[in-house]
């Protein structure tokens, strides 16, 4: 499996010659080592129950940094996984700083098609099962349990070993033209429903038109699930 690489930019200023011994110092391994524990901490808390691994590029080893009494390092970049940056710095007692940049990789198991499926095909239990994969090649299209994936529609063919993502997959339907429901409307103490009639197939999420059955009144509500419509874009 790919391992995380993270390599040193540039080191600005205050770095000493290895023969200097007068100062008390930060060997490039601790720095680095200091790195990536704080690169993994990081990344432990934005993706938890994940594999996440972090592996350094060696700095020259004859490189020595002032011992410093507060050593601050700042992540860049949005993502939490894929390639990053983190800036060491040290201001007190002898400022200097050191930039690196870095290649993050956290494993998860998401939902993989484990033979070849047909477009249109509807999505079986036994058609996918959970895969460990690098989150930060799949570029947040993913699905984390085979349970959203199965009953839903192939948009196209997908072939085996593919990671399911929404993108693939057209939801199934949960209303469909002439099905009685129940409109939901408001929420908490003030929530009520009434009696309707679908007049759209629809799906979860999406839109569509129903008649009130008391007032006759078409409206339009937003299927929460299968006999079941909200006047609200996401329902309570």
């Amino acid at each position: 499996m790919p391992r995380f690489a993270y390599a040193l930019l540039f080191v600005v200023g205050g770095a000493i010659a290895a023969d200097d011994q007068s100062t008390p110092e930060l060997s490039a391994t601790e720095l680095l080592t200091k790195a990536q524990q704080f690169l993994t901490d990081a990344a432990a808390i934005d993706y938890p129950q994940s594999d996440v691994r972090v592996s350094v590029n060696p700095l020259d080893a004859r490189l020595r940094f002032p011992a410093c009494d507060k050593l601050t390092l700042t992540p860049h970049g949005a993502r939490g996984v894929g390639r990053t940056s983190v800036t060491a710095r040290c201001d007190q007692p002898q400022p200097w700083a050191a930039s690196l940049t870095a290649t993050i990789e956290v494993w998860r198991n998401v939902a993989v098609v484990i033979h070849a499926l047909p477009g249109g095909s509807v999505i079986k239990p036994d058609d996918v099962e959970m895969q460990p994969r690098n989150l930060g090649d799949l570029h947040d299209q993913y699905i984390g349990e085979t349970d959203r994936a199965v009953g839903w529609t192939a948009r196209r063919a997908i072939a085996a070993g593919t990671v399911l993502s929404a993108r693939q997959l057209v939801a199934p339907i949960a209303i469909n033209k002439g099905d009685e429901v129940r409109i939901r409307s408001g929420a908490g103490p003030v929530a009520v429903s009434m009696n309707g009639t679908a007049l759209n197939d629809g799906m979860p999420g999406e839109q569509i038109a129903v008649r009130n059955v008391q007032s006759d009144r078409v409206i339009r509500a937003w299927v929460v699930a299968p006999g079941l419509v909200s006047t609200a874009p996401r329902a309570p």
